[in-house]
């Protein structure tokens, strides 16, 4: 388990849960204008974010984002909530796992245009590759548009990426 994991979890166990009650109180009381009540009731709510972010990974970097998903969800359910509704425990535990499921479906979204923008510059560098070997000169932008049925703006932006990603590795 990680450091910033451990750490939570210590810092879970000296929280006490808050009831229903006493949700339903606080969030009344934040929302007629005493900000101050925020904090407790965040606070009071990690164990909900801590569960709904076990159900999804045990991976530990990946939990603590969606701990702060979830923490940043259920800021947000507070702001828009309504004290008196009937459901505030379920709606509140919803919204909790709707946000950490978003940043889910985000992050492998960004996994996937990463796999996609890496198997270009691949692709990128072997014509490149083959140009310099079989013309002894450097391909121009033109050419690997042509090869790759990408615009010369484009290949110029994956040029600038590889060799954005060059100077990073070198420092």
């Amino acid at each position: 388990m990680s450091k910033a994991r451990d750490f939570f979890e210590d810092d879970l166990r000296s929280i006490r849960a808050l009831s229903e009650e006493e949700v339903r109180y606080l969030l009344s009381s934040f929302r007629d204008g005493d900000e101050s009540a925020m904090e407790p009731l965040v606070n009071g709510c990690q164990e909900r974010v801590y569960q709904a972010a076990k159900m999804f990974t045990e991976e530990d970097e990946l939990f603590m984002d969606l701990v702060q998903e979830g923490n940043l969800s259920m800021i947000a359910f507070f702001r828009d909530a309504d004290p008196v509704s009937g459901t505030l425990s379920e709606d509140l535990e919803t919204a909790i796992r709707s946000g950490m499921k978003r940043f889910l479906e985000e992050e492998a979204e960004n996994q996937k245009a990463a796999e996609e923008l890496k198997t270009k510059l691949n692709v990128m560098d072997a014509i490149t590759m083959k140009i310099a070997e079989e013309e002894n000169r450097e391909a121009t932008p033109e050419e690997i548009a042509a090869l790759m049925n990408l615009s010369p703006d484009d290949v110029k932006y994956l040029m600038h990426i590889a060799l954005t990603a060059l100077e990073k590795e070198t420092l």
